[in-house]
């Protein structure tokens, strides 16, 4: 992304992402849409970021100080033609130069990355779904309005495990005892010290976790000169500068509320319904969707855009699909378009555009590094955890009260 299209991180802070994303697969090869981002157009798994609800916000920016930091974008895939007549590889030539054009322009004004006013990159309320929103066949519960908010933060490090845990807290945490039968190990005549053993494991990974984050932080904060303190010459001295400074807000004692497990049909909606990518007569295939929950994967990493480091989180859902939706899909593929793409677990290390990098640099099409957490042996490596009971769970889109038949 060019310079100055996002606000910099304050001093001591990191940036959070929470982010669902869905596993679609049809005859054998992955579906993947294209993102938001023209100017580094690439493809990527179904989903989003987590949002959270206008209840909980005042007690959230207390306890945080966050603030929000999407990524700044022009208008969803502009450059496509709805009937897919665009040729794709031109736009990415196009995109990618348009990018290059852009660095080059914000390098010789100076650099800066500050992003400019805070105000632009204030948190997003979604917009509203397309149609009378009074007269909308998608359920209510789901209808996009301004109770919901993206859950793309810049907090302070020093607190970051904390937010985590909050984020988690609306859901069932880790592995309770009484849910182990779903494991291999639940003949173990004593479950209940197995599921113990497991949480205190997993506890002692996050903690280790999420403190990396804040000596990094802290020796980022040192390298560039942002602590001017007395005596701080060490990353030791850098780290219990920020703890100190992250033990100065408000403990975290209210509930989280946010997007649950059980229901996060909402940017499926988005994505596929409300852009017409599935085609509005073929709607009534989806009065409701089922997915299994797999688990999570987490990450920290340094983001360019925001000049700090990053910890992104992602739950991965593997969509069931009925026979008559994926008969949908299938007649997707049969017609083909610029805005999606159905391609072979095995190609897609080949295709992988890192976040620094032009989507011109990989074999078309080029494809969100993001999307490997969506591989099967990504799924089966030792970073990827459970948060809540591994099992099945069905969310219906549709009121049948005003779709009639099309429900059916």
């Amino acid at each position: 992304m060019a310079k100055g299209m996002c606000i910099q991180a304050r001093t001591g802070e990191a940036r959070a992402s929470f982010a669902y994303m869905f596993r679609i697969e049809v005859d054998g090869e992955l579906f993947l849409i294209g993102n938001e981002h023209p100017e580094k157009w690439r493809y990527q798994p179904v989903g989003g970021g987590y949002c959270y609800f206008s209840g909980c916000h005042e007690k959230l920016c207390n306890a945080f100080s966050h603030h929000a930091a999407p990524t700044r974008h022009k208008v969803p895939n502009s450059w496509l033609k709805g009937d897919g007549s665009t040729d794709p590889q031109e736009a990415i030539r196009l995109s990618a130069e348009e990018a290059r054009r852009a660095a080059a322009a914000g390098d010789a004004a100076g650099g800066d990355t500050a992003g400019g006013d805070a105000g632009d990159c204030a948190v997003g309320l979604a917009a509203t779904a397309n149609g009378d929103e009074s007269g909308s066949a998608l359920r209510p519960s789901v209808t996009i309005n301004n109770t919901l908010r993206d859950l793309r933060l810049l907090v302070p490090a020093a607190r970051m495990a904390e937010l985590f845990e909050w984020f988690c807290s609306a859901e069932d945490w880790l592995y309770p005892p009484e849910k182990l039968d779903t494991f291999e190990y639940a003949s173990d005549p004593d479950v209940a010290s197995i599921g113990a053993e497991i949480e205190r494991r997993e506890r002692e990974r996050l903690a280790a976790f999420f403190d990396n984050l804040v000596t990094l932080t802290a020796d980022l904060a040192l390298t560039r000169g942002e602590l001017d303190v007395v005596g701080c010459r060490t990353v030791e001295d850098a780290r219990k500068i920020l703890y100190r400074l992250g033990s100065e807000l408000p403990p975290v004692n209210f509930p989280c509320q946010r997007e649950v497990i059980s229901d996060l049909s909402r940017e499926f909606i988005e994505e596929l319904l409300n852009s017409h990518i599935i085609t509005p007569e073929d709607h009534k295939y989806f009065p409701s969707i089922t997915y299994e929950y797999l688990g999570y994967t987490r990450d920290i990493f340094y983001d360019e855009r925001f000049c700090c480091f990053s910890f992104f989180m992602a739950d991965v859902l593997d969509l069931k699909l009925t026979d008559p939706q994926l008969e949908v899909f299938r007649r997707m593929k049969k017609r083909g378009n610029p805005n999606w793409i159905f391609i072979p677990e095995k190609e897609i290390h080949n295709h992988l555009v890192y976040r620094h990098e032009s989507p011109d640099c990989v074999p078309f099409p080029p494809i969100a590094d993001h999307t490997a957490k969506i591989l099967r042996n990504t799924l089966r490596g030792g970073s990827f955890y459970r948060r809540c009971r591994h099992r099945l769970y069905k969310v219906k889109l549709f009121d049948q009260s005003k779709t009639g038949p099309a429900a059916s």
